[in-house]
C-alpha cells in the first residue's frame, strides 16, 4: 500500500518519494497486520527481522516426538496384531495380521486381497480373519491388538452392525471370541508397522495366504519388535 501510494504521488503529482517515510509507514503496515495474521517465527533470523519491524514473534512449537513400543504378551497368551488398508477408502483393498508368542517370536501370519472396499471394512475382516485362525488351531488365550480404534469399539458393542457382506462372520467372529479368553488393545500405528507390511503384501495376492514363517519383507520390523526398538510418533 505503501509504495503503491508514492508511485501514484510520483506519476501523477511528481512528488519525489522519501525512502524514510515508505519505509516508515511499511513497518506500520506490518505492525498492524501481523497480529492477525497466522504463522510463527522459524529460527534466530526470523525473530530478530520480526523485532525490529515492532512484531512479536511467535515461536515455533517444537514437536516433541513419542516413543512407540511393541510390547510381547504373557504366557501363555499369543498376541495377533492386525491391521487393513484401502488405497483411496473405498479403493484396492487388503488386510493381514501377525501372531508372535510371549518371546516375541513368529508363530504365523496371513494376508489377502479384499477387491474395493474401505478401510474399516478391512480393519473389521483382519479381526474376523485372525480371530477364526486362532480357533482354528486351538489358540484360546489370544491378545488382539490393533492401530483402529473403530473396530476394536465394536468388539464390545452390543448395537453395532457390520456391513452387510460381513453380518455372518462377524456373528461367527464374536461367538469364537466367546469361547476363549479374549484381551484386546489398541497400538498406534507406529508401533504396527509389521502388521501394516503384512496387509500391504495382501495386495499382490488373490487369495488368503498363511504364512508359517515371516516373509523377508516384515523381518527386519519383526526384529526390531523382539529387541524393543523403539518407533517415533511426533505429535
Amino acid at each position: 500500500m505503501a509504495v503503491w501510494k508514492t508511485r501514484n504521488k510520483l506519476h501523477f503529482e511528481n512528488k519525489k518519494p522519501s525512502l524514510m517515510k515508505v519505509l516508515c509507514s511499511i513497518k506500520a503496515w506490518i505492525r498492524f497486520i501481523a497480529p492477525h495474521l497466522p504463522g510463527h517465527a522459524s529460527g534466530v533470523s526470523d525473530c530478530s527481522l520480526l523485532k525490529a519491524m515492532g512484531v512479536v514473534p511467535v515461536p515455533k512449537i517444537r514437536r516433541v516426538p513419542h516413543l512407540v513400543l511393541w510390547h510381547p504378551p504373557f504366557v501363555p497368551w499369543l498376541k495377533l496384531n492386525t491391521d487393513g488398508l484401502a488405497k483411496g477408502n473405498p479403493g484396492p483393498a487388503a488386510c493381514g495380521g501377525i501372531f508372535r508368542d510371549c518371546f516375541g517370536r513368529f508363530i504365523g501370519g496371513f494376508c489377502v486381497n479384499l477387491g474395493h472396499q474401505t478401510a474399516f471394512f478391512s480393519e473389521l475382516m483382519a479381526i474376523i480373519i485372525g480371530v477364526e485362525f486362532a480357533f482354528h488351531f486351538g489358540w484360546h488365550h489370544l491378545w488382539l491388538e490393533s492401530d483402529s480404534t473403530s473396530a476394536l469399539a465394536c468388539l464390545s458393542s452390543s448395537s453395532f452392525l457390520p456391513p452387510w457382506l460381513l453380518r455372518i462372520p462377524w456373528l461367527n467372529c464374536l461367538a469364537q471370541i466367546r469361547a476363549m479368553n479374549f484381551y484386546n488393545s489398541h497400538i498406534l500405528r507406529e508401533g504396527n508397522s509389521s502388521a501394516d507390511r503384512m496387509a500391504s503384501l495382501g495386495l499382490t495376492s488373490s487369495y488368503l495366504i498363511w504364512h508359517d514363517t515371516p516373509p523377508v519383507e516384515i523381518s527386519p520390523l519383526l526384529h526390531m519388535d523382539v529387541m524393543g526398538y523403539p518407533y517415533f510418533r511426533v505429535s
